[in-house]
């Protein structure tokens, strides 16, 4: 796992080595701080987007849109499941999860709780913990974290079922999918 840079943006490079963009960039002010909270809560490094807040992204309220909470949340959990295809089988692997064949995740529900409004400018770390493993389903904790302000804005938690996207079906955890992600669960 590394960094690179390609003009002025950096991109994660996974283990496998594929980029992906809104990865963290340690050097912009507050990432550290951001990083340091999330790795002493247990959420997995492999998870962490760095979002960075648009003009745009604000709503008539002058603070983030709630919805976009949602969408960046989202946006890590896809960020995080590519981690465990591709740490299972490479790149090829990790496009079946994302592209919703074979056994991967269906998001069932999620739970959104805003701690504290966001203004432009700002950056976001995002990040997830996966934890709750059943046989059919697992909750993945997520945390915002604000690097202008040093502190976490908003925390979810959602319930994923594994699906069997080719019969169209909740389907149990295959074995080696359930061992890859109960490495990743840690207390927080």
């Amino acid at each position: 796992m590394g960094f690179a840079v390609l003009g002025r943006r950096a991109l994660h490079l996974s283990r496998a080595g594929h980029a992906w963009p809104g990865a963290v960039n340690i050097a912009t002010p507050g990432a550290a701080e951001a990083v340091a909270y999330a790795r002493e809560h247990g959420f997995d490094p492999e998870s962490f987007l760095e979002q960075p807040i648009s003009w745009g992204d604000q709503d008539s309220m002058r603070h983030l849109n709630n919805v976009r909470y949602s969408r960046f949340i989202e946006t890590g959990r896809m960020k995080w499941l590519a981690s465990i295809g591709n740490e299972l089988g490479g790149s090829d692997r990790a496009r079946l999860f994302m592209e919703g064949r074979g056994v991967s995740l269906i998001l069932k529900s999620i739970e959104v709780s805003f701690k504290r409004p966001v203004t432009y400018p700002d950056t976001l770390l995002v990040a997830h913990r996966p934890h709750n493993l059943q046989d059919t389903q697992l909750n993945l904790a997520s945390i915002v974290y604000s690097y202008g302000q040093q502190r976490l804005v908003t925390t979810g938690d959602c319930v994923c079922v594994w699906y069997d996207y080719d019969q169209l079906k909740k389907t149990a955890v295959p074995v080696e999918i359930a061992n890859v992600v109960n490495g990743r669960v840690k207390s927080g």
